[in-house]
């Protein structure tokens, strides 16, 4: 029984990021890149709840054939991010 406990929580462990990311993506390309034009309000329910005074901009991409080139101008009159995130971040 100790073997199907360690068998469930390393399914788990492996498992759960891919379905949070694959639910989060669903219903997008893999090669868009989506812009929130407005601000998000409490009715938003994805996965990750949004800032509410952040605009969000998203892209999905697959680098298992080509590479995925970025470019990101210089930007000086605002804060932003730019994280860049894999199924287990």
């Amino acid at each position: 029984m100790a073997n199907l406990k360690e068998q469930a929580k390393a399914l788990y462990l492996y498992g759960f990021p891919l379905v949070v990311t694959e639910a989060t993506h669903w219903g997008s390309d893999d090669k868009g890149f989506h812009h929130l034009r407005t601000f998000p309000t409490d009715k938003v329910n994805k996965i990750v709840k949004l800032n509410n005074d952040t605009l969000y901009s998203t892209a999905w991409t697959q680098l298992a054939q080509t590479p995925y080139l970025v470019h990101i101008p210089k930007i000086t009159e605002r804060y932003y991010l730019f994280p860049i995130l894999d199924a287990y971040t």
